[in-house]
């Protein structure tokens, strides 16, 4: 985070700083604006969001998922784990079935510590947001 400040974790990162899955990922999954420099760094796949996902909502006052959370006595910026459902689901074809099982088995864990209205307006930044949502009820609740 000291090297990358405006960069936000996401992916298999997010996934294990969330205590989703034990797979340590080979590398850092970072997201970042479009518009930003790549990152060339080969221990970094990131990935390119559209500007509006790292600003602050006008009517919630947060944003888009983006959280800071403690981690080896470091603060991280990450997606919280209702905005990473939202993008396990629109990825799952991506995702190899055994570690998709792993992490949907650990949602439907903790499912009742979610903040489903918050899952549904991340779900609402994307097209496919009645599939997305669809699927979640189908395979968390």
């Amino acid at each position: 985070m000291r090297k990358y400040p405006k960069t936000v974790f996401t992916g298999e990162s997010a996934f294990y700083y969330h205590s989703l899955t034990d797979v340590i990922p080979d590398r850092y999954y970072l997201a970042t604006k479009r518009t930003d420099t790549r990152i060339k760094d080969p221990r970094v796949v990131q990935f390119f969001m559209k500007d509006e996902m790292f600003e602050t909502n006008i009517y919630t006052n947060i944003y888009t998922g983006i959280t800071e959370i403690q981690y080896n006595n470091s603060s991280i910026r990450i997606y919280d784990k209702e905005r990473m459902l939202v993008e396990l689901m629109r990825l799952k074809s991506r995702i190899p079935m055994d570690y998709y099982k792993e992490i949907i088995g650990n949602y439907r864990k903790i499912s009742f510590e979610m903040d489903f209205g918050l899952v549904e307006d991340y779900a609402a930044m994307f097209k496919s947001s009645a599939r997305i949502m669809n699927m979640i009820q189908l395979e968390v609740l």
